[in-house]
């Protein structure tokens, strides 16, 4: 039966992978996970199954850096999927939209798509900033993390979308799940940020 390590002997790998030279934590994340499988599946101590795994396969491990972003970034978008498809979103979004419509009841559409347009600036620009804020003091380097977010941000504000859609409802609905969802992205970050750690802190 394989011993599971101790979260002490994953900061261990974690930490010698960064001397190593693996740069971000996702990567790095997904490569000690790899190393602590395999050494959970040998026979003796752990600091000489250590020594002898990265003996053998230090080398190819650090070479592999694609797949392991590769791995990196489908959990990154897979928890960004599942959360993308909780009841919660959407009832967030028809909420926000209703209100946007019945507002339109007493002035100007337009200018409520406006309205709705500004919020979505201030808020993703909060997040964004905070999502920056929380990067620097907890010295998280996330590879997959930081060009989604700056991604899915430079995005809403190059996209001018009144340009694009000329349906104004649709259009206040697009600002209404553009809000929502950016309060969703953040939370994302924040459930894989906790992924990455439980194991570390177990």
């Amino acid at each position: 039966m394989a011993k599971q390590l101790t979260p002490l002997q994953l900061r261990f790998i974690d930490e010698y992978l960064e001397e190593a030279g693996v740069r971000y934590d996702d990567i790095r994340h997904e490569m000690t996970d790899h190393v602590a499988t395999a050494i959970e599946n040998m026979e003796g101590n752990f600091g000489e199954n250590f020594s002898r795994y990265m003996l053998y396969n230090k080398r190819n491990l650090l070479a592999s850096n694609r797949a392991f972003k590769k791995l990196a970034r489908n959990k990154a978008w897979g928890i960004l999927k599942s959360n993308c498809l909780k009841p919660q979103l959407w009832a967030m979004t028809v909420t926000l939209f209703t209100l946007a419509i019945l507002s339109g009841n007493y002035n100007d559409v337009e200018d409520v798509a406006t309205n709705l347009e500004i919020t979505l600036l201030i808020v993703s620009s909060v997040l964004y900033l905070y999502f920056w804020f929380y990067k620097i003091i907890s010295r998280n380097n996330y590879s997959v993390i930081n060009r989604l977010v700056t991604f899915i941000y430079c995005g809403s504000i190059v996209l001018k979308a009144d340009r694009l859609i000329d349906n104004t409802i649709v259009l206040l609905f697009y600002y209404s799940f553009s809000i929502t969802f950016f309060l969703f992205l953040m939370q994302s970050l924040w459930t894989l940020n906790k992924t990455y750690k439980l194991r570390y802190h177990a």
